[in-house]
């Protein structure tokens, strides 16, 4: 398929084309028979009732969401870029570290088992 024929493909069928509306009157029922049983047409009554009913409320309620998501996601990547400060080596040169620091503490290990085992021996 040409990239000229991606661009020139057929519109997007009208709701009221004669040969689409049996099938778009069709498919209108199962969407709202599907959101009668499953519960989103009560809901969105009830939603719409609230906010008709308060509309100042609703307003805030619904831009407190937002605004908590934005500093929610604004917090998270000031604490991401915050934790990623300290690493910026390489892998290679963080494996080499941590290798260092467990030669270090073997090192320590064996020292503080020799000592021990000197004070031990002049105890005898």
């Amino acid at each position: 398929m040409s990239v000229l024929k991606l661009l020139k493909s057929k519109p997007m069928p009208d709701k009221n084309a004669p040969e689409y509306k049996e099938r778009y009157e069709r498919e209108v029922a199962y969407g709202r028979k599907f959101a009668d049983v499953s519960g989103i047409s009560w809901a969105a009554r009830k939603l719409q009732v609230f906010a008709n009913n308060h509309r100042a409320a609703f307003l805030i309620i619904v831009f407190g969401i937002v605004i908590l998501c934005f500093l929610t996601n604004l917090s998270r990547l000031v604490i991401s870029y915050r934790a990623a400060e300290g690493k910026k080596a390489v892998a290679v040169q963080r494996v080499d570290s941590a290798l260092e620091k467990k030669k270090i503490h073997e090192m320590k290990e064996r020292l503080y088992y020799l000592e021990k085992q000197d004070r031990h021996d002049e105890e005898d």
